[in-house]
């Protein structure tokens, strides 16, 4: 069960032992034809959406604070999530995106203007951490999820990003964000888990973002044994010998 009172001493992550990097896409691979920016633009367009659901086919995204929150108030429990052992989990530990046409101190009017917002947010970020801490039958363990979050900072490509009027996040935005579609660039540091073994997990992240931004975000995942599809029998009267030889 997730306990918002189980405080994670931040000054201690960096003495946790690393997640092994077989569960984790390494930032220069790719998930079933997927790399890091593409996996982004999925999970800001989902965001954005209507959220139906946390799955977006094989992988799951989770999420931190929606808005503009100050330390210590701003601990966001998130749902606690079942899934099958062949889905990713897609960890946003701090994110931000931008359109054209959105207001930063002056109006974003083109795409250099784009990226140089985006850049500027994402490298004020910090400090910031990501864990899980594995309950298994052997007992519990905190680990980090990778060595050096650095390593899995990411702007995406321009995208064009729809903007929904049923996102239940549009009021809770620390800026005022107008429904509709246009170009847009999202980024941050993201870590994408994969083949996690069947076992419960409370993963743990969030930080310091551009300005007085603060996230913390705990989510529980149960991995589930995938369950085998029955073969399917295609053999029959319809397919037997005589039948075939009865239509020549």
């Amino acid at each position: 069960m997730i306990n918002q009172d189980d405080n994670l001493n931040h000054s201690k992550i960096d003495e946790l032992e690393v997640l092994e990097s077989k569960y984790v896409l390494a930032p220069s691979d790719n998930y079933r034809g997927m790399p890091y920016t593409e996996l982004i633009i999925r999970w800001t367009r989902w965001l954005m959406g209507s959220i139906s659901d946390y799955q977006q086919g094989n992988v799951v995204f989770l999420r931190g604070n929606i808005g503009h929150h100050l330390e210590p108030n701003s601990y966001y429990l998130g749902p606690r999530i079942e899934m099958e052992q062949d889905t990713a989990i897609l960890v946003p530990v701090i994110t931000t995106f931008f359109r054209i046409g959105d207001f930063e101190g002056v109006i974003i009017k083109d795409e250099d203007m784009l990226k140089n917002v985006l850049h500027e947010h994402i490298e004020a970020a910090g400090p910031i951490w990501a864990t899980v801490k594995i309950n298994s039958f052997g007992g519990q363990s905190t680990k980090k999820l990778v060595k050096s979050l650095e390593d899995f900072k990411f702007e995406s490509t321009t995208f064009w990003l729809a903007v929904s009027n049923n996102n239940p996040f549009l009021r809770m935005m620390d800026v005022h964000v107008v429904p509709g579609s246009n170009t847009a660039m999202a980024g941050g540091y993201f870590v994408l888990l994969k083949d996690l073994p069947p076992s419960q997990y409370f993963i743990r992240f969030g930080g310091k973002g551009f300005g007085n931004f603060f996230t913390d975000a705990l989510s529980e995942v149960r991995v589930n044994s995938r369950i085998p599809k029955p073969s399917k029998d295609i053999s029959g009267t319809l397919k037997s010998p005589d039948r075939l030889y009865n239509k020549l």
